[in-house]
């Protein structure tokens, strides 16, 4: 821009007009531009800031709205799969509730038939019984006839036996017949029998920042299926809250993953002496992957879990045993579209992965959620409301009823007298029993403070007689006591974890926890 007007050089430039797009000189407004609209340079200086920081304004507006889209979209996604598992949940115990009932349904038939045939049958006798002494006295009296002439038998003591008979029972009388009803529940007007799905428009004073994958993810919501637990609203869920900063938390010297990129949806771990860990995973339908602690993929073999490919592992224990056979025990559940029952079974192989025995379970109860050793090759299995203790070849040798209504884990505490740790997911808290049944301490609560969990799963103990729970939504790891007081937190989200499912303690110390949204093995080094 020049200071002096081209046309009009002894002018300087103090104009600026809008409808040529050029400045012009005082002379220029009687000239050439008379009558056009006219900004003083000053004032078109002035505007052109202030219209360059509103659009940074609006820039910076439209970026952060972009952010905060990109946000919400792993938000939703993150919503998605939590609603979605809640569904899946809230179906499998609509159908476990339903196979309760219909057993209930039988047992209280065959009571009645049973019953029924009793009360037959004890007539039937009765009515023989009196047929047989009439037929007698009848024969009776027909042999005085023949023998001695009617009028004879007219005053025999045959014929007063039988009118003594006849009197006794004038009319046989049967009781009235039962009949048995089935009245089943008419459902054709209930179109929701899992529940529904609705949405809201959060406000955005409501809507809290957003953290990345770096930092914690949004909180679970865990369904409330236990029949022993009221739903605390009329959702029937109860959103978790975020795990608080730990106040006493030492931080691992080292942290290390294994299985990436190899693990589909890691469950449970097993580790043996020479530095071998076995993963039960989702892949495949169910398979071990056998991994060292550097990471080395040494084997992978599928569960087999059933003759039929329709079949996939739902949920389960894996151990290695003292004659170093890897064993499952668990429940296989059909595949999605096909037809079939769940079905509990105990699978041991090789440590090459040969299926060495597989037997399907008839227990006390349903649905394997767990399984540990505990002595002399035998075995305990969490099932719906019980513990079932089987032998190495799947037998039932004694059982206890629990208040563990499902989806929990199990370990054995040799070091604390022989006691059996269970996490009981969606009631937030742990309970302990000796393996008689006896319940000898619960420990935990709803929350996020120390001591505290938000859907337990995973238990280990260590060799001192420490419990390890992975504590699913907190993002952690938690350490206790022989008698459940809280010790310190093994591992959090700090160090990476995101849905903490199952730990192990090495001997030496280090602790090794499965992530299913990681789907990897964390390895903590002390």
């Amino acid at each position: 821009m020049a200071d002096r007007c081209t046309v009009h050089g002894h002018e300087e430039l103090k104009f600026f007009c809008t409808m040529c797009d050029t400045f012009v000189c005082s002379e220029c407004l009687l000239d050439r531009h008379n009558g056009h609209n006219m900004v003083r340079l000053t004032d078109a200086v002035v505007q052109g800031r202030n219209a360059e920081d509103k659009g940074r304004k609006v820039a910076d507006a439209m970026a952060r709205n972009l952010e905060t889209l990109n946000q919400r979209g792993e938000e939703m996604e993150r919503q998605r799969v939590d609603v979605e598992t809640q569904i899946t949940t809230a179906a499998a115990r609509l159908v476990d509730n339903i196979e309760r009932e219909k057993v209930a349904l039988i047992n209280q038939v065959r009571e009645i038939y049973n019953e029924e045939t009793r009360r037959m049958g004890e007539c039937g006798k009765e009515l023989e019984s009196r047929l047989s002494d009439v037929i007698a006295a009848l024969d009776q009296l027909q042999i005085t006839g023949h023998s001695q002439g009617e009028a004879a038998a007219a005053s025999s003591p045959a014929l007063s036996k039988l009118a003594q008979l006849i009197n006794e029972v004038k009319e046989p009388t049967l009781p009235p017949p039962t009949v048995i009803n089935f009245e089943p529940q008419k459902n054709d007007k209930v179109s929701h029998l899992l529940g529904k799905v609705s949405t809201r428009k959060r406000a955005v004073a409501e809507e809290k920042p957003i953290t990345t994958s770096t930092g914690a993810a949004s909180p679970r919501q865990f369904p409330r299926t236990s029949p022993r637990a009221a739903p605390p609203n009329s959702s029937g869920f109860k959103s978790a809250k975020e795990p608080k900063s730990p106040r006493t938390h030492v931080a691992p010297k080292n942290t290390s993953t294994i299985g990436s990129g190899q693990l589909v949806s890691p469950l449970k771990i097993a580790y043996t002496s020479d530095d071998r860990v076995f993963v039960l995973d989702r892949d495949g339908g169910g398979s071990v992957k056998v991994l060292n602690m550097n990471g080395f993929a040494i084997k992978s073999f599928p569960l087999k879990l059933a003759d039929s490919k329709k079949y996939e592992v739902g949920e389960g224990g894996l151990f290695v045993n003292g004659g170093g056979q890897v064993v499952f025990v668990g429940f296989a559940r059909p595949l999605s579209g096909s037809l079939g029952d769940y079905m509990d079974v105990m699978c041991r192989y090789q440590e090459d992965g040969k299926l060495l025995h597989r037997v399907e379970l008839q227990l006390s109860s349903k649905q394997a959620w767990d399984a540990a050793e505990i002595s002399d090759g035998k075995i305990a299995v969490a099932l719906d409301w019980m513990i079932s203790i089987i032998d190495e070849a799947g037998q039932e040798l004694s059982s206890f009823s629990t208040s563990v209504p499902d989806f929990c884990c199990l370990a054995y505490n040799k070091a604390a007298g022989d006691q059996l740790v269970i996490s009981r997911f969606h009631d937030h808290f742990v309970e302990v029993y000796s393996l008689d049944g006896r319940v000898c301490f619960q420990f935990g609560a709803e929350g996020s403070g120390e001591g505290e969990f938000m859907g337990p799963l995973g238990v280990c103990v260590n060799k001192n007689g420490h419990i390890l729970i992975a504590d699913w939504s907190n993002r952690r790891v938690q350490m206790f006591d022989q008698k459940g007081r809280w010790l310190k937190h093994v591992a959090t989200s700090r160090e990476g974890l995101e849905e903490p499912r199952a730990a192990v303690q090495t001997p030496d110390g280090r602790v090794l926890v499965s992530d299913t949204k990681k789907n990897c093995v964390f390895v903590f080094t002390f």
